[in-house]
């Protein structure tokens, strides 16, 4: 997380004393695998994804207006979809000198597929589509497929996508010893509510 936080304050200061490049700031979703399990950080409204046995769950949560709104309860999903908001960030990387950071944790096993992706792709394709298009038997043609469908439906947005497919035995995950996994657990459990 340090890295992230220190990617921040680069961007930040960049958009500070550059005058050309002021208010700029980025998304950023980033997946390191530890063993058996998968360490993420997320700010903004590139999404990472997890497909295990044919569904797709969505695993950041989108820093955007329509998104807070929605999982406030005042609008629907369809209406977020569609909200003057939805590309409105309230997180990104350099907006602020320190970044609230999501962390997500999760133990992988054989056959997961991640998928991380910008909003030029999660902005056109539902979760079904990009799960039917998951069908495919490498991460590279899952990874083209995906780009073919949002460029097909005239995305118009950026458009970044990158797949893992876990093969072959996953690690076994240490024992469990420490705050560290009670945190894990707590947070995995808070996720499945």
């Amino acid at each position: 997380m340090r890295a992230v936080q220190q990617a921040n304050i680069e961007v930040h200061e960049l958009s500070l004393f550059v005058p050309e490049l002021r208010g700029m700031a980025s998304t950023l979703t980033v997946v390191a695998l530890d063993g058996g399990e998968m360490v993420a950080a997320h700010v903004g409204d590139s999404r990472l994804y997890l497909v295990r046995e044919g569904a797709a769950i969505q695993l950041s949560k989108d820093h955007t207006v329509a998104a807070e709104r929605q999982r406030l309860g005042l609008l629907s999903e369809q209406q977020a979809r569609t909200h003057a908001g939805k590309s409105i960030l309230t997180r990104s990387l350099g907006r602020e000198l320190i970044c609230s950071i999501d962390r997500i944790f999760l133990p992988l096993s054989q056959d997961d597929v991640l998928i991380l992706c910008s909003d030029g792709l999660h902005g056109v394709l539902g979760d079904r589509e990009i799960e039917a298009l998951v069908r495919q038997a490498d991460a590279k043609a899952v990874c083209q497929a995906l780009i073919d469908a949002a460029n097909a439906r005239g995305t118009p947005d950026n458009l970044t996508a990158a797949v893992v497919r876990m093969t072959g035995p996953i690690p076994a995950r240490p024992p469990p010893s420490g705050l560290g996994e009670k945190l894990r657990r707590l947070v995995l459990g808070l996720r499945s509510l």
